[in-house]
């Protein structure tokens, strides 16, 4: 079983979507519960917004709106760690930027150097919220490390957005200095708060069977 809570106050709601698994998937709002294909109606709303779910079936689920007014733009922290080991190839020595914003595309870079020559390799990615409830918000095993790959983020029946990652320009030379880890972070522009405090954990194993990289990209607020 897993939840989730929103408040909203006199707070103008388009439903947009609703379609849950019936008798067991239920969103709670204005004190009456809906499952199934009968959503509530499009209204204005007071109070808390209630999501239960038993993970046993996964339907396309709902899609709220707010229209009573321009959301504005959130700022969120934002880091980029390495956290690899002394025989690591590639070693992460900063970032930029520092923060993106929800509701538009966030192009992130971090570079730093590299031990040995890349020809190619393989990436896992795995992103999860960090606060509680500890929830997975999607992953993906054994992707070509110079190529694109896009994870959609999603959990609780509510999508969060989408991490890019533009793949290596391999073959990447140590003669030429450098490493560069480009990433395009798209947030929702609306989110419960637990979505904003994530963690996305990039690892890479070399084509020659190394430790090519290890990343971590956190957002807080």
């Amino acid at each position: 079983m897993s939840s989730a809570r929103f408040s909203c106050l006199a707070t103008s709601l388009s439903v947009e979507a609703f379609n849950t698994e019936a008798r067991y998937d239920f969103l709670t709002m204005g004190g009456t519960q809906y499952s199934g294909s009968s959503g509530p109606a499009s209204g204005t709303y007071s109070g808390f917004i209630n999501w239960n779910s038993d993970f046993s079936v996964v339907t396309s689920g709902w899609r709220l709106c707010r229209t009573d007014q321009e959301l504005s733009a959130q700022s969120i922290p934002l880091s980029v760690t390495d956290c690899g080991g002394p025989n690591t190839v590639a070693t992460l020595s900063g970032y930029s930027p520092t923060s993106v914003v929800q509701g538009q595309e966030n192009f992130v870079n971090a570079w730093g150097t590299i031990s040995e020559d890349v020809n190619g390799g393989t990436m896992n990615l795995n992103a999860a919220m960090t606060g509680f409830p500890w929830t997975n918000l999607g992953s993906i095993s054994n992707h070509n490390i110079c190529t694109p790959a896009t994870l959609e983020l999603r959990a609780l029946g509510i999508w969060g957005g989408t991490i890019d990652f533009d793949g290596l320009a391999c073959p990447v030379l140590m003669s030429q200095g450098e490493i560069n880890l480009p990433i395009k972070l798209t947030l929702a522009a609306s989110l419960p708060g637990g979505m904003l405090n994530t963690r996305a954990d990039i690892n890479g194993t070399s084509s020659n069977g190394k430790e090519l990289l290890c990343a971590a990209v956190t957002t807080s607020r």
